[in-house]
């Protein structure tokens, strides 16, 4: 096998919705769009705390850090 047949080649929508992979370790890297942990099992992201589903576009649970409500960057 070569490297071009090895190294992934993910092709994803806004929000992180995948459109095509190739690559033989294409479905072995569980880091997709924008660095988040892709499960392949349930086709969901998730983004540290909280999963997110990308055909959707929503996360399937509230933030569990609710932040400061003095700070707004937060």
């Amino acid at each position: 096998m070569n490297k071009e047949t090895l190294l992934p080649a993910i092709n994803t929508m806004r929000g992180g919705n995948i459109l095509s992979q190739s690559g033989a370790l294409a479905g072995e890297n569980p880091y997709r769009y924008a660095g988040y942990q892709y499960d392949k099992e349930t086709g969901l992201y998730y983004l540290i705390a909280r999963y997110y589903h990308p055909t959707h576009g929503v996360f399937l649970s509230s933030d569990p850090d609710p932040g400061d409500v003095d700070d707004i960057l937060t």
